[in-house]
């Protein structure tokens, strides 16, 4: 190459070939294909003599090589980079020694200029090469992908790519590559451009900063940290230090519309930018070329939009300091078209006032920058697409989380997260539900927010207000202006005392007043949470999921800060267990599972589970007590422990006065519920003793629940899937057992006592126990039938007394001479109540003698039937 020629850096390479003016270098003779792999040795010994200044006669072979890159087997590829990669290296060791590049001859300086230009273009161009054929092309049959996972030198280094037969480790390449470039840069190359100026070595700077962008396009480089930083190293060099941030935003930008993957690399890029380069600059050409960019055109290309805006979020991330001082550049776009460029704006602004406006020691300034920020978040809670909405109120939600909302806005914002449950997008009501539940969780007043207590502190609290305010008269209405700076400022005038300079008593009134106003916030609050539960209850009913899972959530937390009508809610929303969705069932689980079954810290545990599952059946309906029954039995086994069963059961057995009977009925409802068998078995004399007690004034609706317990766990459990589909061995009782003569007394006692509204449900379950654990169970019947009609028809209509029944009285009476005549004008007249009773008992013993003889009767001889056949079977 002559002296006095210069490399102009084209914008392609085939410019290269052409003839641009006389003092431009020209390419005249690039060597084929298969030229190339006989010149290596020339190659590699010229820059072992000559060192980088052999390029000047040897950029003809890398042009060649460049030009017929894909043609060339892999390792002659491989040999040249190494030459040319080596070659840069040693130009940079060259130009370091030099330490003053402004010294030299001009001669000298075209010369290292040239030599320069030339081996960097060479070496980004092979960098583009290898980057297409390794990372970017599908794999051809002679050549296979990088191999992901290989590990390189460098620790922690990028993800580290192989050529099958062995090769390069590309990863490891690029990387060293990007570290000498950088160092290049570090240099003062602008000495050896004339006039020296780094806008005159424009187009060698964006030569460097090509490379860094062509491997930033290939994702498994782009997400490795190591390489990442010295990519963005090299770039924020180029932006300060040559001062073109311009040019390099622009370009960032390009990139991150034309590749989604690269949204999180360049957000963590700009870090480096900020802190290692002082590159802040570039961030700021770079948000305001996003806001001068026209909404409509963002509308049309989805998905570079959508790049742009989680990466503005994530960059606010990053560096909130260098984005807040043209955070204002982004505000053209709330009133644009696109809603994914409002999302990612709404973004911004929440983490901006999360990371740097959310203290309290702030300028005026900043104060009334986050106001700004606020009131666009708050106003686009009614924005007109779903997304945006749903978003606002998301980005609320963080605010909640961060304790980064003012005082002044918490009630307004809570009121809109309110309005927001009834919208027609399921994505705004689940939001909205999220918002509701963080405010409830992070409230500042108390840990039981009851509006009756906080009224009652709030008229006791402003009677001593007006107890410290002066007695007599106070011109100018001091008393009115004493109380109304409570709810403006909070602060007491001097006026409004007896004597200005009573310092001690004007702090006193002054905390007074605090307090009432802080009993104010805290009503107020209470009553907006309070108005939500009976939306939450509606949106239980919802046939969208997210409506069902975020309503449960907010209500657990009401329950849990005692809201009124929190706990009647969920309550009402067990009827979800027996949804199709398996999902549902799994969160209404969960949920009780974290409200009742989940014990607080500091009390016993024990007790306080037991509490809270005989809240769970104290007024509950039918319909509810199935579906508590369901969902404990979908309880995993180690969620209660047995010390809780064991309390349940001596709450049941405890007959002093303090044990509410109450008490009892619950804890028997709650045993009928999660017991076993073998737990019934061992209890039954206390079941017989305490749950059908005759003494006193029995109580009917234990004794139902008594029924209910021991039918359930010691009837006769049919065996699944048995060849035979027989049964087990019937547990049944003797006829004289105590358990029969404790409810046929129970019913025949009170069968005429017109007080016992739970007879016929105690008779009707005392009836089916007696038929599923008799041996006889109709022989006992029919003496119960006998008695009870001697007692109803024998009785006139004031009640009877309370007194034993002898099971073999009422065949006696019954069994009299018919021919015996009684002296009396008229039969006695007999209660329809009564009589009505007796019927109802006739009824059911009929149906249950029907099931009797086909059921149980019919199991018994197949069973039976079945025993001789094995004994059969066995004696052959």
């Amino acid at each position: 190459m002559s002296g006095t020629l210069e490399f102009v850096i084209p914008l392609c390479r085939e410019d290269l070939l052409k003839q641009r003016d006389s003092c431009s270098y020209v390419v005249l003779d690039a060597p084929s294909e298969s030229e190339l792999t006989s010149k290596i040795d020339d190659c590699r010994t010229a820059f072992s003599e000559n060192g980088p200044s052999a390029i000047l006669e040897c950029f003809n072979i890398f042009y060649g090589l460049i030009k017929s890159y894909n043609e060339v087997i892999p390792s002659v590829r491989d040999t040249y980079w190494d030459v040319a990669v080596n070659a840069v290296a040693d130009a940079y060791r060259h130009l370091a020694e030099d330490e003053d590049l402004a010294s030299l001859e001009p001669l000298k300086k075209h010369e290292e200029r040239n030599v320069l230009k030339m081996l960097v273009y060479a070496l980004v161009q092979l960098v583009e090469e290898a980057v297409n054929t390794s990372y970017l092309q599908p794999p051809s049959a002679t050549q296979a992908p990088p191999t992901k996972g290989h590990k390189g030198k460098k620790k922690g280094g990028a993800i580290r790519g192989e050529v099958e037969g062995g090769g390069l480790d590309w990863g490891g390449e690029f990387g060293h590559v990007v570290q000498i470039l950088y160092q290049l840069l570090q240099l003062d190359l602008q000495q050896l451009w004339d006039p020296p100026s780094v806008t005159v070595m424009e187009d060698f700077t964006n030569l460097v900063a090509n490379a860094c962008y062509k491997l930033c396009e290939v994702p498994a480089l782009a997400k490795d940290k190591a390489l990442r930083t010295d990519l963005f190293l090299v770039l924020g060099t180029v932006g300060k230090r040559y001062n073109q941030p311009l040019s390099v935003a622009l370009k960032m930008l390009q990139l991150l519309q034309s590749f989604e993957h690269l949204v999180t690399p360049l957000a963590q890029g700009t870090e480096v930018l900020v802190n290692s380069c002082s590159a802040g600059c570039i961030i700021v050409e770079m948000v305001n070329e996003l806001g001068s960019k026209d909404p409509r055109d963002l509308s049309l290309d989805t998905s570079g939009t959508k790049n742009f805006a989680a990466f503005l979020v994530e960059m606010a991330q990053c560096v909130p300091n260098a984005v807040l001082p043209v955070v204002t550049s982004l505000l053209p776009h709330m009133q644009g078209e696109s809603h994914f460029m409002r999302n990612g704006v709404l973004g911004v602004f929440g983490e901006l006032v999360v990371q740097l406006l959310s203290g309290s020691e702030l300028s005026d300034q900043q104060r009334n920058t986050r106001e700004q920020l606020l009131d666009n978040l708050q106003n686009h809670i009614h924005d007109v697409n779903a997304f945006v909405r749903s978003k606002a109120l998301q980005i609320w939600t963080q605010l909640c989380q961060a304790k980064a909302i003012p005082l002044a806005r918490q009630m307004p914002v809570l009121e809109l997260g309110i309005g927001r449950l009834l919208d027609k997008s399921s994505n705004v009501r689940k939001s909205a539900l999220q918002l509701l539940t963080e405010y409830l969780a992070g409230n500042p007043f108390s840990s039981k927010l009851s509006e009756q207590e906080f009224k009652e502190r709030l008229v006791i609290e402003e009677g001593r207000l007006k107890s410290a305010l002066p007695s007599e008269p106070i011109t100018g209405g001091g008393e009115a202006q004493a109380i109304g700076g409570l709810e403006q400022t909070g602060a007491i005038k001097s006026d409004c005392l007896h004597d200005g300079n009573d310092q001690t008593r004007m702090e006193e009134v002054a905390k007074q007043m605090a307090v009432i106003q802080y009993l104010r916030h805290a009503l107020s609050f209470t009553q907006s949470m309070s108005q939500c539960i009976p939306v939450a209850a509606k949106l239980l009913g919802s046939k969208v999921t997210s409506d069902i899972f975020e309503s449960l959530c907010f209500i657990s937390v009401a329950v849990q800060f005692w809201i009124k009508g929190a706990s009647e809610c969920l309550r009402h929303a067990l009827g979800l267990i027996w949804s199709r969705e398996q999902q549902i069932r799994d969160a209404l689980v969960s949920t009780y599972c974290r409200v009742y079954l989940t014990p607080t810290q500091g009390q016993d545990e024990t007790t306080e589970l037991t509490n809270n599952l005989l809240s769970l059946v104290d007024g509950a309906t039918c319909s509810e007590l199935a579906s508590l029954e369901k969902l404990l039995g979908s309880l995993p086994q180690s969620t209660l422990p047995p010390s809780v069963e064991k309390q349940l059961w001596d709450l049941f057995k405890r007959t002093t006065h303090q044990s509410r009977a109450q008490n009892a009925r619950n804890a028997l409802l709650i045993l009928s519920m999660v017991s076993d068998r073998t737990s019934v078995h061992s209890h039954l004399e206390a079941l017989v003793q305490r749950g059908l007690d005759t003494r006193g004034s029995p109580d009917l609706t234990l004794a139902k629940h008594t029924c209910t317990i021991l039918r359930k766990f010691l009837s006769t459990k049919k065996k699944k899937g048995s060849a035979s589909e027989g049964a087990e061995k019937p547990v049944r009782l003797a006829p004289d057992h105590p358990l029969f003569h404790q409810l046929v007394t129970l019913m025949v006692v009170h069968a005429s006592n017109p007080h016992t509204l739970q007879w016929c449900p105690f008779a009707e379950q005392a009836v089916s126990t007696m038929y599923c654990l008799a041996e006889h169970p109709d022989k006992i019947c029919a003496s119960l039938l006998k008695a009870l009609a001697a007692r109803v028809l024998g009785t006139r209509q004031s009640s009877g007394g309370d007194e034993e029944v002898d099971m073999g009285a009422p065949l006696a009476a019954s069994s009299q001479d018919p021919s015996q005549k009684v002296e009396s004008s008229a039969p006695p007249p007999v209660n329809p109540l009564f009589l009505s009773r007796l019927l109802h008992v006739v009824g059911h013993v009929a149906e249950q003698q029907m099931i009797h003889l086909e059921v149980s009767i019919s199991t018994e001889l197949k069973r039976r039937s079945m025993v001789e056949e094995e004994e059969e079977e066995g004696k052959r």
